[in-house]
């Protein structure tokens, strides 16, 4: 997988700091709701950062 493109880096880039940044925010609140939230939206993340991964890696092969 080579990402050729900086737009495509910065989405990788970005989907990574943002479902680190829910995975903290859901380990250091109180709220068990937000807690909840916050899992959700890191487990949505990750789930497109492995899909975009999987698309591009596959991208190159023939």
């Amino acid at each position: 997988m080579t990402v050729t493109h900086p737009v495509i880096l910065a989405m990788l880039l970005w989907m990574l700091i943002a479902s680190s940044a829910f995975l903290l925010m859901s380990v250091w609140t109180d709220d068990p709701e937000h807690r909840s939230t916050y899992r959700r939206w890191a487990v949505a993340y990750l789930t497109a950062l492995i899909v975009i991964i999987v698309v591009f890696y596959y991208e190159g092969t023939p």
